[in-house]
């Protein structure tokens, strides 16, 4: 029987509350196993409600990582703190505004 591979996502967010939920949500409504999908957050110092939304579901799924990037407001840099943060087989960056 083959193994399902566990992924991570990286999502860096700046002042991503009118986004990071639709986002969010649309991750967590997949077919994947979602003990084998690893959400890691990289927020760049938003100042809007982001950080309060993702404080929600972080409660609320075990599978959801928030890092800081206190480096520089760049989504380059948060993408790599994101990669060297996951512990996933497989690994992909979305923007907070896909869904």
């Amino acid at each position: 029987m083959r193994t399902l591979p566990k992924i991570s996502i990286v999502i860096p967010t700046y002042n991503e509350e009118n986004n990071i939920k639709t986002c969010l949500d649309s991750l967590l409504r997949q077919n994947y196993p979602r003990k084998l999908v690893e959400l890691i957050i990289v927020d760049n110092g938003s100042t809007d409600n982001t950080l309060n939304i993702l404080e929600y579901y972080m409660k609320n799924n075990q599978n959801i990582r928030l890092f800081f990037n206190n480096i520089a407001k760049d989504a380059e840099i948060s993408k790599m703190i994101g990669l060297k943060s996951s512990k996933g087989d497989l690994f992909m960056y979305l923007d907070a505004d896909i869904e």
